[in-house]
């Protein structure tokens, strides 16, 4: 019976290993420098509407400050307006345009 036990030991902490190298292989984490214009995914979901035809993300952000390596203050108006967000709901803007907003100052 013990040597049950140990035999299946060795493979748990055999199959923890490798399920934590596949893990880390597959992370990867964004780095936002501050002024950069990102998407901010929109998690609420509007009674009646489609989620297919939903916009997923919503109208260009600035980052305005790195908390940590995963969290980030980031700018929604022209007022002022901050909101710390994870990484995982940013996404960096690709466009050419910078919100209107953002122009003017």
């Amino acid at each position: 019976m013990n040597h049950a036990k140990q035999l299946a030991r060795e493979h748990l902490s055999v199959t923890t290993k490798r399920q934590k190298d596949i893990y880390d292989k597959r992370q990867c984490v964004h780095s936002y420098e501050p002024e950069i214009v990102i998407w901010l995914l929109e998690q609420s979901r509007k009674p009646g509407i489609t989620h297919k035809l939903e916009m997923s993300h919503e109208c260009p952000f600035v980052v305005m400050q790195s908390l940590s390596n995963v969290n980030f203050r980031i700018l929604l108006d022209r007022h002022g307006k901050e909101n710390v967000v994870n990484y995982h709901k940013m996404k960096q803007y690709e466009g050419n345009n910078a919100p209107k907003w953002l122009q003017t100052e």
